[in-house]
C-alpha cells in the first residue's frame, strides 16, 4: 500500500513474488489486473505492466473492474439477501458506485455520483430488498448519506468495507477464464477525466 511510486516498485515486486514461489511466467495461466475505477495513474501503471507481461510471455490477460473484485470478496450468505450496492472512494467527496445482484451480475452501469446524487441514484433503483446491503471502502460514508436523506430505506453494511484486493482480482479473473463467460474489457474504466490542471505561469 503506497501513496505514490507504484511504477518504480511494481515490476521488482512481481519479480520478487515469482522467485518466492519458484514459478516462471510459463507456469501462469492468466494475467489479471483491475481496469478501474480508481487512481488514474495507478490504473495506467497496472494495465501497462499487465499488458506488457501478457504480450511478452504469451499469457492471456483478463481485466477485472474494481466493483467485480469487491463483489468477489462477499460471502454467499450476503448475496442471498438481495442486491448489493458497491460504493468506492474517489479521494474526493463523491463515489464510484454500481449495483450487483450476483458476483458477476451487475444490474446497473458503473458511474460516479456526488454526495447528493447518491440519494437520487438509490431512489431510481426502486430496490425492494430490506435492507439494502452496502459494501466497499466508501460504504460507511455512503450509508450515512443514504440514511440521512432517505429515511424510508433501511441500510446494512456488508462484511467487506475495503477496496479491491489482489487476491479477489486473481480469483475473479481465473474463474472468468474457466467459465467462458463475458470477459471485462481490458480498456481502463475511468468514469471521469483525470483531476489535472494546466500549469500556471508565474512570469
Amino acid at each position: 500500500i503506497m501513496e505514490r511510486g507504484h511504477a518504480e516498485a511494481l515490476v521488482p515486486l512481481i519479480e520478487e513474488a515469482m522467485l518466492a514461489v519458484c514459478f516462471t511466467f510459463k507456469d501462469i495461466d492468466v494475467i489479471a489486473a483491475t481496469v478501474g475505477p480508481g487512481s488514474f495513474t495507478g490504473i495506467r501503471v497496472g494495465l501497462a505492466t499487465a499488458k506488457g507481461i501478457s504480450a511478452s510471455a504469451g499469457i492471456a490477460f483478463i481485466g477485472v473492474t474494481s466493483f467485480e473484485a469487491v463483489a468477489a470478496a462477499l460471502s454467499t450468505n450476503e448475496w442471498n439477501n438481495g442486491p448489493v450496492l458497491i460504493a468506492l472512494e474517489t479521494k474526493r467527496t463523491d463515489y464510484y458506485i454500481q449495483l450487483f445482484d450476483n458476483i458477476y451480475s451487475p444490474i446497473s452501469e458503473p458511474t460516479v455520483v456526488t454526495r447528493d446524487g447518491i440519494l437520487s441514484y438509490v431512489e431510481r433503483l426502486k430496490i425492494n430488498s430490506d435492507p439494502l446491503l452496502v459494501v466497499g471502502d466508501g460504504a460507511e460514508r455512503a450509508a450515512i448519506e443514504i440514511k440521512n436523506g432517505l429515511k424510508q430505506i433501511k441500510i446494512s453494511l456488508g462484511s467487506v468495507l475495503v477496496g479491491p484486493d489482489a487476491t479477489d482480482v486473481a480469483v475473479t479473473a481465473f474463474e472468468k477464464s474457466l467459465s467462458g463467460g463475458k470477459i471485462t474489457s481490458i480498456d481502463p474504466l475511468y468514469l471521469r477525466p483525470p483531476h489535472v490542471n494546466p500549469p500556471v505561469r508565474t512570469d
